[in-house]
């Protein structure tokens, strides 16, 4: 039997979607999210302008991503939720999470303002105009929402006992109101000498056939604080019980002196035709810590579907 492992593989050497002068992401964009709506690809960006992060939209084609076009922003591109005038959000908006709900979008976001980073949402019927919940969601950060059996069920961020990152569960019937599932989070960091020892952030899933995966960025104790440098896999076929990969991590920082060799985040990955693409955060070290334009870019990779089904054997 062919041993297959779970790997993306970069289609470009070069960020996928660069900051460009003079539009709504002048100094960096962060962390993507992609929403398909009747076809039509809408990507949901975290982009910086000044040192304030805020959240834009452009809609791209298909073909971009089949044939691995890199992209700039484009003029186009809106910014949708920018930051305030809510005391919860009035410093920073980032870590877009989009679904179709109730026939609107529904978009979570993380925000940073006075008090404790919290979860925010903004409604919109067109995808471009959105108007926000005047209050926090939940308390976290790093939300994405799937929905399943008429429920949304959020996953988002916070510190276990005080350990590193963990990622938690909580479940809605309107999308306003969440109860947290448990006490405990769904997943969690690995042991002493696992790559991922520091803590799990950043979670993205996707449902293929009747089992979701979720990809998720993990902490060594040997990197900087919030700077993973790689992406693991844990599956479930209830968004409750999680099994992670044995085969992690699936994808890892790029080689020294690329423009992702410092860290990446925010895998977001979603299926066009026979191909899993790979959507992700990176930047390099130096840029990152010495806040330095650009400080992240958004970077592309992808493994077949065929590919992937096979590697499910060696799980």
């Amino acid at each position: 039997m062919d041993n297959y492992l779970i790997h993306w593989q970069r289609v470009l050497i070069n960020p996928f979607i660069k900051p460009q002068i003079g539009t709504v992401a002048p100094d960096a964009v962060t962390t993507p999210d992609i929403l398909d709506i009747d076809g039509n690809l809408h990507l949901y960006i975290g982009s910086v302008d000044k040192e304030k992060e805020r959240i834009i939209h452009m809609q791209v084609k298909r073909v971009n991503f089949l044939g691995s076009k890199p992209l700039i922003v484009l003029g186009s591109a809106t910014v949708v939720v920018d930051a305030g005038p809510y005391d919860f959000d009035c410093k920073h908006v980032f870590d877009p999470a989009t679904i179709v709900w109730n026939n609107q979008i529904y978009l979570y976001y993380s925000a940073i303002g006075r008090g404790e980073d919290s979860i925010g949402l903004a409604i919109s019927k067109d995808g471009e105009k959105f108007i926000k919940i005047d209050k926090p969601i939940i308390t976290g950060r790093s939300p994405e929402v799937v929905i399943k059996s008429d429920m949304i069920y959020m996953f988002f961020i916070r510190e276990w006992a005080d350990k590193g990152y963990s990622i938690y569960l909580a479940q809605s019937k309107d999308g306003y109101n969440y109860s947290i599932l448990q006490d405990v989070p769904v997943l969690t960091f690995g042991s002493e000498n696992e790559w991922d020892n520091s803590g799990v952030t950043t979670p993205r899933i996707i449902k293929i056939n009747k089992t979701y995966y979720m990809l998720y960025a993990g902490l060594n104790r040997n990197d900087h604080k919030d700077v993973p440098r790689a992406f693991g896999i844990s599956r479930s076929v209830d968004l409750v019980h999680w099994e992670k990969y044995s085969g992690n991590p699936v994808f890892k920082c790029g080689s020294d002196g690329s423009w992702d060799d410092g860290g990446i985040w925010f895998g977001t990955t979603f299926r066009l035709e026979n191909k899993l693409f790979l959507m992700y955060e990176g930047g390099r070290l130096e840029n990152i810590l010495n806040r330095i334009p650009a400080l992240t870019q958004i970077g592309l990779a992808e493994m077949s579907v065929e590919l992937f089904k096979k590697s499910l054997i060696n799980w």
